[in-house]
């Protein structure tokens, strides 16, 4: 299979992912991750990790250019367009995923879990989805702030439980681990964004 085959399967099997976790976020994905083996989860966990970091921003850049330039403005783009914008952004939506799948793998690893890093990059790739909608449905409701706050609360309700699903149905830790791992997940990844985030600018504000 040539890279480009890859690549479409790798696609067709985060849509089909997306379509389960739709349905049944938390109770499909064990049943999900298995049907595709650990090589098919983790390339469509990898996809799904790209389709948040596209589809997160890309509300706001549709629906609310002066919100998106705001952001741009706190983030010290003061030159940028909001396509420049919409770009760092993406990069540091990839790089928070990247940070939740080391910080998954690193509970798993004080967990003494067995399973492959499949297992940390399609969890963490399913718990970020909901974020990704809620965020890109979020940006329509810009006339109505705060259902457009209800529907973040939501999304991030779901990331919390598919993250948790993650630890104890496919990456093979105990409940008493997962519960504070899954804080733990946020909090190091989020200062694992911060670090980088900020060298790459020079400065403590990132991007």
């Amino acid at each position: 299979m040539n890279a480009g085959e890859q690549v479409g399967s790798a696609a067709k099997d985060a849509v089909s992912a997306v379509t389960s976790l739709l349905t049944n976020p938390v109770g499909a994905l064990q049943a999900g991750y298995n049907a595709l083996g650990p090589a098919r989860a983790q390339a469509a966990g990898a996809a799904l990790c790209v389709m948040f970091a596209i589809i997160a921003p890309l509300g706001v850049l549709i629906n609310g250019p002066d919100v998106f330039a705001l952001l741009g403005l706190g983030l010290g783009l003061y030159a940028e367009s909001n396509f420049g914008i919409f770009i760092r952004v993406v990069l540091a939506m990839l790089i928070l995923a990247a940070a939740m799948i080391a910080a998954s793998l690193g509970v798993r690893k004080v967990a003494s879990s067995q399973a492959p890093i499949a297992a940390d990059i399609y969890g963490v790739g399913a718990a970020l989805t909901p974020l990704g909608l809620g965020m890109f449905l979020s940006s329509f409701l810009h006339g109505s702030p705060e259902l457009g706050m209800l529907l973040m609360v939501f999304a991030s309700c779901y990331v919390v439980l598919i993250l948790f699903a993650a630890f104890t149905r496919i990456g093979g830790v105990s409940e008493k681990i997962a519960a504070p791992g899954v804080p733990a997940v946020f909090v190091v990844s989020l200062y694992i964004c911060k670090v980088i985030l900020g060298a790459m600018t020079g400065g403590p504000n990132g991007l």
